[in-house]
Protein backbone atom coordinates (compact mmCIF):
# COMPACT_ATOMS: atom_id res chain seq x y z
CA UNK A 1 0.00 0.00 0.00
CA UNK A 2 1.42 3.35 -1.03
CA UNK A 3 0.85 6.56 0.94
CA UNK A 4 1.89 8.66 -2.05
CA UNK A 5 -0.50 10.98 -3.87
CA UNK A 6 -0.78 10.80 -7.68
CA UNK A 7 1.84 12.80 -9.55
CA UNK A 8 0.79 16.40 -10.03
CA UNK A 9 -2.03 16.22 -7.51
CA UNK A 10 -2.06 19.08 -5.00
CA UNK A 11 -4.21 18.51 -1.96
CA UNK A 12 -5.48 21.02 0.60
CA UNK A 13 -4.09 19.09 3.54
CA UNK A 14 -2.42 15.73 3.91
CA UNK A 15 -3.88 12.77 2.06
CA UNK A 16 -2.63 9.21 2.48
CA UNK A 17 -3.45 6.55 -0.09
CA UNK A 18 -4.07 2.90 0.70
CA UNK A 19 -3.73 1.17 -2.65
CA UNK A 20 -5.72 -1.85 -3.82
CA UNK A 21 -7.51 -2.36 -0.52
CA UNK A 22 -9.03 -5.84 -0.47
CA UNK A 23 -12.30 -6.78 1.20
CA UNK A 24 -13.20 -10.22 2.52
CA UNK A 25 -16.46 -10.56 0.53
CA UNK A 26 -15.81 -8.33 -2.50
CA UNK A 27 -14.04 -9.50 -5.64
CA UNK A 28 -12.78 -6.05 -6.66
CA UNK A 29 -9.97 -4.25 -4.87
CA UNK A 30 -10.19 -0.47 -4.55
CA UNK A 31 -8.05 2.50 -3.55
CA UNK A 32 -8.82 4.35 -0.34
CA UNK A 33 -7.71 7.96 0.21
CA UNK A 34 -7.54 9.34 3.76
CA UNK A 35 -7.63 13.11 4.33
CA UNK A 36 -6.11 13.97 7.70
CA UNK A 37 -7.08 17.05 9.72
CA UNK A 38 -4.64 19.95 9.81
CA UNK A 39 -3.84 19.34 13.49
CA UNK A 40 -3.38 15.57 13.15
CA UNK A 41 0.45 15.57 13.22
CA UNK A 42 0.79 18.17 15.97
CA UNK A 43 -2.10 17.45 18.36
CA UNK A 44 -0.67 14.33 19.95
CA UNK A 45 -3.36 12.13 21.46
CA UNK A 46 -6.28 13.99 19.88
CA UNK A 47 -8.91 11.76 18.29
CA UNK A 48 -11.19 12.67 15.42
CA UNK A 49 -14.61 11.75 14.00
CA UNK A 50 -14.60 9.96 10.65
CA UNK A 51 -16.57 10.58 7.45
CA UNK A 52 -16.65 7.74 4.91
CA UNK A 53 -17.33 8.87 1.34
CA UNK A 54 -18.23 6.78 -1.71
CA UNK A 55 -16.95 7.40 -5.26
CA UNK A 56 -13.67 8.31 -3.63
CA UNK A 57 -11.77 9.08 -6.84
CA UNK A 58 -14.08 12.08 -7.26
CA UNK A 59 -13.27 13.63 -3.90
CA UNK A 60 -9.78 15.16 -4.13
CA UNK A 61 -8.13 14.65 -7.51
CA UNK A 62 -9.42 15.96 -10.88
CA UNK A 63 -7.17 13.53 -12.77
CA UNK A 64 -9.12 10.55 -11.42
CA UNK A 65 -12.52 12.22 -11.08
CA UNK A 66 -15.53 11.68 -13.32
CA UNK A 67 -15.47 14.27 -16.14
CA UNK A 68 -12.11 15.58 -14.86
CA UNK A 69 -13.60 17.82 -12.12
CA UNK A 70 -13.20 16.78 -8.50
CA UNK A 71 -15.61 17.57 -5.67
CA UNK A 72 -12.99 19.68 -3.83
CA UNK A 73 -13.72 17.91 -0.57
CA UNK A 74 -10.31 18.82 0.84
CA UNK A 75 -10.75 22.54 0.06
CA UNK A 76 -14.30 22.55 1.42
CA UNK A 77 -13.33 20.80 4.65
CA UNK A 78 -10.42 23.22 5.16
CA UNK A 79 -12.70 26.25 4.61
CA UNK A 80 -15.35 24.94 7.03
CA UNK A 81 -12.68 24.20 9.63
CA UNK A 82 -11.36 27.76 9.30
CA UNK A 83 -14.85 29.14 9.86
CA UNK A 84 -15.40 26.89 12.84
CA UNK A 85 -18.56 25.38 11.32
CA UNK A 86 -17.14 21.87 11.00
CA UNK A 87 -15.30 19.84 13.59
CA UNK A 88 -11.94 18.59 12.39
CA UNK A 89 -12.69 15.23 10.77
CA UNK A 90 -10.81 12.40 9.09
CA UNK A 91 -12.30 11.86 5.61
CA UNK A 92 -12.01 8.36 4.14
CA UNK A 93 -12.73 8.38 0.40
CA UNK A 94 -13.41 4.90 -1.00
CA UNK A 95 -13.01 4.56 -4.76
CA UNK A 96 -15.74 2.83 -6.72
CA UNK A 97 -15.18 -0.12 -9.06
CA UNK A 98 -16.78 -1.67 -12.13
CA UNK A 99 -19.36 -3.15 -9.71
CA UNK A 100 -20.57 0.29 -8.59
CA UNK A 101 -24.22 -0.05 -9.64
CA UNK A 102 -24.59 -3.36 -7.80
CA UNK A 103 -22.53 -2.34 -4.78
CA UNK A 104 -24.38 0.94 -4.22
CA UNK A 105 -27.87 -0.62 -4.14
CA UNK A 106 -30.00 -2.86 -1.92
CA UNK A 107 -28.58 -6.00 -3.55
CA UNK A 108 -26.41 -8.88 -2.31
CA UNK A 109 -23.37 -6.99 -3.64
CA UNK A 110 -24.59 -3.86 -1.85
CA UNK A 111 -24.81 -5.73 1.44
CA UNK A 112 -21.31 -7.12 0.89
CA UNK A 113 -20.08 -3.55 0.26
CA UNK A 114 -21.74 -2.29 3.44
CA UNK A 115 -20.19 -5.18 5.36
CA UNK A 116 -16.83 -4.19 3.87
CA UNK A 117 -17.23 -0.63 5.14
CA UNK A 118 -18.42 -1.70 8.59
CA UNK A 119 -16.26 -4.75 9.24
CA UNK A 120 -13.16 -4.49 7.02
CA UNK A 121 -12.40 -0.84 6.34
CA UNK A 122 -13.59 0.78 9.57
CA UNK A 123 -11.51 -1.53 11.82
CA UNK A 124 -8.48 -0.84 9.60
CA UNK A 125 -8.99 2.94 9.81
CA UNK A 126 -9.62 2.80 13.58
CA UNK A 127 -6.45 0.74 14.03
CA UNK A 128 -4.21 2.96 11.88
CA UNK A 129 -5.48 6.43 12.79
CA UNK A 130 -6.57 8.24 15.96
CA UNK A 131 -10.33 8.05 15.50
CA UNK A 132 -13.42 8.40 17.63
CA UNK A 133 -14.87 4.96 17.01
CA UNK A 134 -18.47 5.25 18.26
CA UNK A 135 -21.45 5.53 15.91
CA UNK A 136 -22.15 9.16 16.84
CA UNK A 137 -18.73 10.06 15.44
CA UNK A 138 -18.95 7.86 12.33
CA UNK A 139 -20.70 9.28 9.26
CA UNK A 140 -21.19 8.17 5.66
CA UNK A 141 -21.77 10.35 2.60
CA UNK A 142 -22.37 10.00 -1.11
CA UNK A 143 -24.02 11.37 -4.22
CA UNK A 144 -26.54 9.77 -6.57
CA UNK A 145 -26.15 5.99 -6.07
CA UNK A 146 -23.67 6.94 -3.36
CA UNK A 147 -26.52 8.77 -1.63
CA UNK A 148 -28.64 5.64 -1.79
CA UNK A 149 -25.98 3.37 -0.29
CA UNK A 150 -25.29 5.96 2.42
CA UNK A 151 -28.97 5.82 3.44
CA UNK A 152 -28.86 2.03 3.34
CA UNK A 153 -25.78 2.05 5.60
CA UNK A 154 -27.82 3.97 8.15
CA UNK A 155 -30.71 1.52 7.82
CA UNK A 156 -28.78 -1.74 7.93
CA UNK A 157 -25.77 -0.80 10.08
CA UNK A 158 -27.06 1.75 12.64
CA UNK A 159 -24.72 0.23 15.21
CA UNK A 160 -21.77 1.52 13.12
CA UNK A 161 -23.00 4.65 11.32
CA UNK A 162 -24.81 7.36 13.25
CA UNK A 163 -24.99 9.98 10.49
CA UNK A 164 -25.60 9.95 6.74
CA UNK A 165 -25.44 12.66 4.08
CA UNK A 166 -27.39 11.54 1.00
CA UNK A 167 -27.00 13.98 -1.90
CA UNK A 168 -29.08 13.87 -5.11
CA UNK A 169 -30.07 10.40 -4.05
CA UNK A 170 -30.98 7.83 -6.68
CA UNK A 171 -34.21 6.14 -5.65
CA UNK A 172 -33.74 3.15 -7.91
CA UNK A 173 -35.86 0.87 -5.74
CA UNK A 174 -38.59 3.48 -5.27
CA UNK A 175 -38.96 6.02 -2.52
CA UNK A 176 -41.95 4.28 -0.91
CA UNK A 177 -40.14 0.94 -0.52
CA UNK A 178 -36.98 2.64 0.70
CA UNK A 179 -38.79 4.55 3.44
CA UNK A 180 -40.79 1.45 4.38
CA UNK A 181 -37.51 -0.31 5.03
CA UNK A 182 -36.31 2.65 7.08
CA UNK A 183 -39.53 2.73 9.08
CA UNK A 184 -39.34 -1.00 9.83
CA UNK A 185 -35.85 -0.58 11.26
CA UNK A 186 -36.49 2.77 12.92
CA UNK A 187 -36.03 1.61 16.56
CA UNK A 188 -32.49 0.49 15.76
CA UNK A 189 -31.56 3.84 14.23
CA UNK A 190 -33.70 6.22 16.27
CA UNK A 191 -30.69 8.34 17.28
CA UNK A 192 -29.34 8.65 13.75
CA UNK A 193 -28.93 11.98 11.97
CA UNK A 194 -29.80 12.23 8.31
CA UNK A 195 -29.47 14.77 5.53
CA UNK A 196 -31.38 13.65 2.46
CA UNK A 197 -32.17 15.26 -0.87
CA UNK A 198 -33.35 14.03 -4.26
CA UNK A 199 -34.72 15.80 -7.31
CA UNK A 200 -36.31 19.16 -6.55
CA UNK A 201 -37.48 18.22 -3.06
CA UNK A 202 -35.35 19.01 -0.01
CA UNK A 203 -35.64 17.11 3.21
CA UNK A 204 -33.44 17.87 6.22
CA UNK A 205 -34.17 15.72 9.24
CA UNK A 206 -32.58 14.91 12.55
Amino acid sequence: MSPLAPAGCNHEGEVEYQRAFRAVKLANVRDVAVLLPKSYRTAAGKRYPVLYMHDGQNCFDPSTSFLGVDWQVDETVAALNERGTLQETIVVAVSNTSGRMREYADTPAGHDYMDFLAHDLKPFIDGKYRTLTDRDNTAVMGSSMGGLISFLCLIYHPEVFGKADCLSTTLSIGADLLFQKAEALKPASARARLYFDAGDELKNER
